[in-house]
């Protein structure tokens, strides 16, 4: 299993969400009932996978009805029962999370901003 890989682009928000996954093309044999640790407009990580996955690997990920493919960038062991993934959305601005995540984004760095501006008057 591979550790996590470069630095993310964008800040992810904690938030548990019920997805299924499958192997892009194979979405009507089944797939995967797993779930979101964290979301962000771009990507996720996603816990409680059984099925070894490799960075590169594409997925279709679903949540209600809606459908979005993505790619694995890392994968590691967390238990003997457990993978964890980190993806990359490929086709959607982040919308599959029913939220827009852009406007978090845009209060994290003024948040950032703020603390940093904070911490160099002392």
């Amino acid at each position: 299993m591979n550790s996590p890989g470069p630095e993310r682009r964008r800040p992810r928000s904690k938030m548990v969400i019920g997805v299924k996954v499958a192997s892009a093309g194979t979405f009507g044999k089944g797939g995967e009932l797993v779930h979101t640790l964290d979301v962000s407009v771009g990507g996720a990580r996603l816990g409680g996978l059984r099925d070894r996955l490799n960075p590169g690997d594409l997925l279709t990920l679903q949540r209600n009805h809606q459908k979005a493919n993505c790619k694995v960038v890392w994968a590691r062991e967390v238990s003997d029962k457990e993978i964890q993934i980190g993806i990359e959305l490929l086709d959607t601005d982040g919308k599959i999370w029913g939220l827009d995540l852009s406007q978090h984004e845009s209060d994290r760095k003024k948040a950032d901003s703020d603390f940093m501006a904070l911490l160099s008057k002392k």
